[in-house]
């Protein structure tokens, strides 16, 4: 099974020095930069699986690169976990509206953003996260690995956007069951 590749953006040597630390011997694969056009290369080179990004950064704001990442089709799906000192309610709301994944403010717990960045890993790509790489429902095969929709054992071409919308469906199939009261779906 392939690492998980983790791009970290702190401009600040000790904090980036302690994720990476933590986030090698948590197994992970790790790129750093201390800045957002460091950031930008090291996307270019090699897409990662999830990205801490720091907000206050020498050349830019955080939150505003975020932003222009979730506009860009090669990187829109890669999950976001904000990690700053700015922790007033208004700048995380900020963060997450303008499309982090998730906030954590400095100082945190490791263990904690560990957890939170697997949540996201999981959630984003379940076979790296030790899931099968399928997901079933009725007729419908998805091949997370692969990129793939069968219909009743034959393929179906379907658009990235419909592809992630029925990944979303079929993740969540349990709550839908639940909010539209049937048992038979």
């Amino acid at each position: 099974m392939r690492k998980i590749l983790v791009l970290i953006i702190e401009d600040d040597p000790a904090c980036c020095e302690l994720l990476t630390a933590a986030m090698l011997e948590a197994g992970r694969v790790v790129h750093a930069a201390t800045t957002l056009a460091e950031g930008y290369k090291e996307l270019e080179k090699a897409r990662p699986d999830l990205i801490v990004l720091d907000r206050g950064l020498p050349d830019g704001d955080g939150v505003k690169f975020c932003l222009t990442l979730r506009k860009d089709s090669r990187y829109r799906t890669i999950p976001i976990l904000m990690l700053t000192g700015r922790g007033e309610v208004e700048d995380r709301i900020l963060g997450l509206r303008l499309g982090a994944d998730d906030y954590m403010v400095k100082p945190f717990d490791m263990e904690e953003l560990l957890a939170r960045m697997d949540g996201l890993v999981r959630r984003n790509q379940p076979e790296l996260a030790g899931g099968s790489g399928r997901m079933q429902f009725k007729g419908i095969v998805m091949d997370l690995r692969g990129r793939q929709v069968l219909a009743n054992g034959e393929e179906i071409k379907v658009s990235p956007r419909e592809y992630e919308l029925l990944r979303i469906f079929l993740e969540n199939r349990p709550y839908i069951r639940c909010l539209n009261g049937r048992r038979d779906l």
